[in-house]
């Protein structure tokens, strides 16, 4: 995973680890980031990534206007079967970059450079933006 992390960290996205998805109190097993305010943290440099890895950690992408990532992307969360064609059928553009979660997918695209709010409504149904300020 550290290596993972690093890799991606080189490429120029913002990374930080989870905790693991196992042991602990179950809330926010697996997604939560280890490290308290990440929402308002600098991308982490490599050595900070090595100081911090733990074994068994997962790892996270730190979406949103992040300083210091030089790659910056806006997650769309598409839970439930149908989202994707949802989105798709009123003009979400598809992307190559998509990752499988328990409930449906993340579509990853480049950040707009703009303010992109964390909660949105499409003809009424809600649409989770992983954005700037999560």
């Amino acid at each position: 995973m550290l290596d993972e992390a690093i890799r991606l960290s080189r490429l120029g996205l913002a990374v930080h680890f989870l905790r693991p998805p196992h042991g602990g109190a179950e809330q926010g097993r697996g997604k939560a980031p280890i490290r308290g305010s990440w929402q308002r943290r600098a991308a982490v440099s490599e050595s900070e990534l090595r100081r911090e890895y733990r074994v068994g950690c997962n790892l996270g992408l730190h979406c949103g206007a992040v300083e210091g990532a030089s790659v910056r992307v806006v997650a769309l969360d598409c839970d439930g079967p149908g989202a994707i064609d949802f989105l798709r059928g009123r003009g979400v553009l598809p992307t190559p970059m998509k990752t499988k979660t328990r409930k449906g997918f993340h579509l990853l695209y480049r950040h707009p450079g703009v303010f992109v709010p964390t909660r949105l409504k499409v003809e009424g149904h809600p649409v989770d933006l992983i954005a700037d300020s999560r």
